[in-house]
């Protein structure tokens, strides 16, 4: 149901000008979050998903802008005033250190990064950092506000948050940082959690772990997460649903048992298959991609995978951008294998195909 829908992201661009030209390092990205629901944003590291995170929460650094698009946040009632109705805000027309963007920021979508030593401050101790930025969203005095923090360090299983508290981010391990992290992005009980590359920099023990806190924890609150991620298996174990981006754009999505079981997209197709099969024997080599990820400086005409993709269509694929299309119970695709032209009968495959893979590495 609409009135279901937590977070609207329609054709969002965002661009960096450099020197050498513009990167549009996220092109068109399309898509709609559920309340309480679980979606992740998988692509290989470049492909824009992480800054489409920072857009949403209006944390791009310079020179990045964004250029186009809308983010709209669907605020209950009771996340705004009493006398206003459901509202949609536009996230994008916010000053990004507006007193609006800021009560969205951390009070209703919560963000944990990837690298838990680099977000927090060395200088101060944890609880100085959390105290300070439940404050800034809940009308509770010092003592509340560490009261609450003390709380939320025990929810997220940390061992003895009285002594953690008062400690400095160097006193702590990774997996208790991140431990941090995440107590600190629902402090103030937000609507959203965009967990980026929740796990990188730690060990698979203490992945496991945080992924199953973070599981325990949206059951609790009833918040939506927005994983962002480059790990399938993640994706096939957290969510419900996901987005698949390649070079700024959502080229597929759908049920991550769809996702798994029938993709769609070649580029989806060859991940699944350059993944090691655990469990089983086998001399077969794994499937690599071909080619390389093309310079955001030079991204090829018409559909940006046809340098790299086995069903490349000759005449299409590397002149016409591809439509997004809905293959049946919401799985949508961009790709030109479901529904388009096809390709003209005088087309030389080959001299193509040459020419687009000259393109991605010349490009390089």
């Amino acid at each position: 149901m609409s009135n279901d829908i937590l977070l609207e992201v329609q054709n969002l661009k965002v661009h960096f000008p450099t020197e050498r030209g513009i990167v549009r390092a996220v092109d068109g990205v399309t898509f709609d979050l559920k309340r309480g629901r679980t979606m992740g944003v998988v692509g290989e590291s470049g492909c824009g998903k992480s800054i489409t995170s920072l857009s949403v929460m209006r944390l791009l650094q310079k020179p990045g802008r964004i250029v186009d698009g809308k983010i709209l946040y669907h605020a209950r009632q009771s996340e705004t005033n009493a006398s206003a109705t459901n509202e949609i805000i536009d996230i994008v027309r916010l000053d990004a250190d507006s007193a609006k963007m800021r009560s969205i920021r951390g009070g209703h979508i919560g963000m944990v990064f990837q690298e838990p030593m680099t977000s927090l401050d060395p200088v101060y101790t944890i609880g100085n950092q959390m105290i300070e930025g439940i404050s800034m969203h809940r009308s509770v005095s010092p003592t509340e506000a560490r009261a609450i923090a003390l709380d939320m360090l025990d929810r997220v299983n940390m061992p003895d948050p009285k002594r953690v508290i008062d400690a400095y981010p160097h006193q702590l391990s990774g997996g208790m940082r991140q431990r941090v992290m995440i107590a600190t992005a629902l402090s103030c009980r937000p609507g959203l959690l965009i967990a980026d590359e929740p796990t990188t920099a730690l060990d698979v023990t203490t992945e496991a772990q945080i992924l199953e806190l973070l599981r325990d924890l949206q059951r609790d609150f009833g918040m939506a997460i927005m994983y962002i991620t480059h790990n399938l298996g993640v994706v096939a174990e957290m969510v419900e649903e996901a987005i698949v981006m390649y070079l700024g754009k959502v080229v597929e999505r759908a049920s991550v048992v769809d996702l798994f079981y029938q993709p769609k997209h070649p580029y989806m197709k060859a991940l699944l298959r350059s993944i090691p099969k655990l469990g089983r024997k086998s001399s077969a080599r794994l499937q690599a991609i071909s080619g390389m990820v093309p310079s955001p400086f030079a991204i090829p005409p018409g559909c940006s995978f046809h340098p790299r993709c086995p069903d490349f269509i000759p005449g299409v694929c590397n002149v016409i951008d591809p439509a997004v299309v809905d293959v049946g119970n919401g799985h949508l695709v961009k790709c030109h294998l479901y529904g388009q032209p096809k390709a003209p009968e005088t087309a030389n495959a080959p001299a193509a195909r040459a020419a687009a893979q000259a393109l991605a590495g010349g490009a390089q």
